[in-house]
């Protein structure tokens, strides 16, 4: 799913064409812009295609944007399905011909202009494409225009919307961009769709949000470093952000590796009393790794279990019944800390409501058949 030709670092996305103040010329382009559309002029006609082109410098200010969104509701595609030929976009892609691909997407979408999922891969190809040659403009339009037409067919269309976070970073609109990593990592969650890149972008803004909750003047003024790492207030954030990372195979996690390794490094700078034993050794880095804790500790519940009934067999059952209250009681505080030391904070709660109910069924069994 992740493009060949995606940015692989944050400088590379940030490189972008310079930018112009709103003036008179720009108004007069949306106008035309405009016009055109409202005649049912396709977006990728030579008439609109110019323009846009010219309109670029200004593609960050308010009134271009607005455009934007006008320009989409003026856009009414009927589905059709007319044939075209690849024409070599595929080939001319896999060669980083962008000038090539650009051409032949337009060529096909003038012949097929909503033709389902066929269309939005040209859409969403051409405007990669475009961003690399810095023309951020016809690039938004393009998967804006996917977005509104997946969307409208309820099966949105990832690659594109992936696309479009990025695009949004490079615009300098980061809040839409944050809002639409978000979105999307949560309908993948919903249909239970697992792309590796939509966990990792909706994590980077997390990331963002912990890194600036850090910086604050509440958690700057904590009086001691264990107080910064472990301070309340981040605590909930950076557990999303452990849990959106691990659910990145870890086959995928060699293109994400530096960004992995810093969150799984900070999680496990906290005590063994937050995260227990398992958290200390990995074993929550990922989902198999999490079976695989979990078994072992199964295997840890069943030593302490024999232990405990060995005690019980040799000692237990020659004392006073109150002391067999009172050892009965240590045993099991003492199995609640063996968990706490084991699994941290986070399931202790659980495991003990769960074995308390487990060991009060199983007295009142045993005083019934007595």
């Amino acid at each position: 799913m992740r493009d060949k030709y995606a940015y692989e670092t944050a400088s590379e996305m940030y490189m972008v064409a310079e930018t112009a103040p709103f003036d008179n010329v720009a108004a007069q382009l949306i106008a035309e812009i405009s016009g055109e559309l409202r005649g049912n002029t396709l977006l990728e006609d030579d008439k609109i295609w110019n323009n846009l082109q010219k309109l670029e410098p200004y593609r960050k200010s308010q009134q271009v944007q607005e455009a934007i969104s006008y320009w989409l509701s003026l856009i009414n595609l009927r589905a059709n399905n007319a044939k075209f030929e690849d024409a070599g976009i595929r080939t001319a892609y896999l060669e980083k011909d962008f000038d090539k691909v650009i051409e032949r997407s337009r060529q096909a979408l003038q012949v097929m202009p909503n033709n389902g999922m066929v269309t939005y891969a040209i859409r969403s190809n051409m405007a990669l494409a475009l961003m690399h040659q810095k023309k951020d403009l016809c690039a938004q339009l393009e998967l804006e225009m996917v977005r509104k037409m997946s969307q409208a067919g309820k099966n949105p269309f990832f690659p594109a919307l992936i696309n479009l976070t990025v695009l949004y970073e490079r615009l300098g609109k980061r809040a839409e961009a944050e809002a639409l990593a978000k979105e999307v990592l949560e309908y993948a969650q919903k249909e239970e769709i697992t792309v590796p890149i939509i966990n990792f972008n909706r994590a980077w803004y997390m990331d963002l949000e912990y890194q600036n909750k850090k910086a604050d003047k509440d958690f700057m003024a904590a009086p001691t470093l264990k107080e910064k790492v472990y301070n309340p207030k981040i605590d909930e954030i950076f557990d999303k952000i452990f849990d959106v990372t691990r659910s990145i195979k870890q086959s995928d996690a060699k293109k994400y590796q530096t960004f992995i390794k810093h969150i799984r490094s900070d999680y496990r700078l906290r005590s063994v009393f937050q995260i227990g034993l398992m958290g200390k050794l990995g074993f929550f880095d990922s989902w198999w790794r999490t079976l695989l804790g979990i078994l072992v500790f199964i295997a840890a519940c069943i030593l302490y279990w024999i232990i405990f009934v060995g005690i019980k067999e040799m000692l237990i059952n020659e004392m006073p019944s109150f002391l067999r209250v009172l050892s009965y009681i240590a045993a099991f505080l003492g199995f609640l800390f063996f968990i706490w030391i084991f699994l941290g904070t986070t399931y202790t709660g659980y495991l003990g409501i769960g074995l308390l109910i487990i060991m009060l069924i199983a007295g009142g069994l045993s005083s019934s058949k007595r």
